[in-house]
């Protein structure tokens, strides 16, 4: 099951990270189709396995993980949506200099937002 998911993962992503600058831009939720909001959301589910696996992988070397869910804390796919749309919104302006800069308006950063709502939403003590 997990490799069929990831093989549409990786499929959808790398389909959708080489649009060109005219495409959509995935950091306006508001704006995207209901298409769109549906690729979007299989990217951030997939993104948010890939960084939970990365935070097991970093706690096994005994590195600080990237960010720290509660134990007692499961977290589906429209929370992880719900993390990244309003990371998204609460830095609109600092992201849309970046995709500015970039001149791309593909998935390229949500990756980015995503990672930084987890860093927010899930810090970790010192």
């Amino acid at each position: 099951m997990y490799r069929v998911a990831l093989v549409l993962v990786i499929a959808m992503a790398s389909t959708i990270s080489y649009a060109n600058a005219a495409g959509p831009n995935y950091l306006d939720y508001d704006s995207l189709t209901a298409q769109q909001r549906m690729a979007l959301g299989i990217y951030v589910i997939g993104a948010s396995e890939a960084y939970g696996w990365a935070n097991v992988s970093l706690v096994q070397r005994g590195d600080a993980p990237l960010f720290c869910v509660p134990a007692n804390l499961h977290i589906n796919g429209n929370r992880y949506l719900e993390i990244f749309k309003a990371e998204s919104a609460n830095h609109r302006s600092a992201y849309k200099q970046m995709v500015d800069r970039s001149g791309h308006k593909s998935m390229a950063f949500v990756d980015i937002v995503l990672l930084d709502g987890l860093k927010s939403t899930f810090p970790c003590g010192k």
